[in-house]
C-alpha cells in the first residue's frame, strides 16, 4: 500500500475553506441584493428614491419638492401605486416628486417632520401615520399636505391635489 503524501491532504482542506469562503462570499451577496429589492418600491421605479437621513439635505438643495410617502410592503397600495405611476409617466412627473419608503423610517420621523418641516400654518397638524400622503416641501418647510387625516389614498385625490399645487 503506498502512503499518501501530506501535500494532498494540505490541498484537500485548501479546497475545502477556498469553498466555505465562496459560499459564504456568495451568500452575502445574494442577501445584500434580497434586502435592497424589499427596500425599495418596485411599483414606483420612475421616482428617485430618498432615505429619511437624506431629506434634510434633499430639502436644503431644491426649493421645492413633492413628497410621496407609502410602505413598499403594503399590498393594499398596489394598484393604486401602478396607477399613480402610469399618472407620472404620463404627465412627466418623475422629476417633480421624490419617493419616501415608510418601513425604512424611524419612531421619530413623524415627530421631526412637524417640528423641523412644517411651515407655522401646518405645526398643529398631526400628520397621518405609515399611510400614503403627499407633501409639498417649499424652501425647507411643509406648505401643504394631501391628506391631513387619516384617509385611504385615490388617484382621483392625488390628480386634483397636483394639478392645484404645481400650477401655483
Amino acid at each position: 500500500m503506498e502512503q499518501v503524501k501530506w501535500k494532498n491532504y494540505a490541498l484537500v482542506v485548501l479546497l475545502f475553506i477556498v469553498t466555505i469562503v465562496a459560499i459564504l462570499f456568495v451568500k452575502k451577496i445574494y442577501e445584500d441584493r434580497e434586502s435592497a429589492r424589499i427596500i425599495t418600491n418596485d411599483r414606483l421605479d420612475v421616482l428617485y428614491e430618498i432615505r429619511e437621513d437624506d431629506l434634510k439635505n434633499y430639502v436644503v438643495e431644491n426649493r421645492k419638492i413633492l413628497l410621496y410617502t407609502s410602505n413598499s410592503l403594503d399590498d393594499s397600495l398596489k394598484e393604486f401605486e401602478e396607477s399613480f405611476r402610469n399618472y407620472i409617466v404620463k404627465n412627466e412627473l418623475s422629476k417633480e416628486i421624490i419617493y419616501l419608503n415608510l418601513n425604512q423610517i424611524s419612531s421619530r420621523f413623524y415627530t421631526n417632520l412637524s417640528e423641523k418641516y412644517s411651515a407655522q400654518e401646518l405645526k398643529q397638524v398631526k400628520f397621518p401615520q405609515n399611510q400614503a400622503n403627499i407633501y409639498v416641501l417649499e424652501d425647507g418647510k411643509i406648505t401643504d399636505v394631501l391628506y391631513k387625516d387619516p384617509t385611504s389614498i385615490s388617484l382621483e385625490d392625488v390628480i386634483l391635489f397636483l394639478d392645484r399645487v404645481i400650477q401655483e
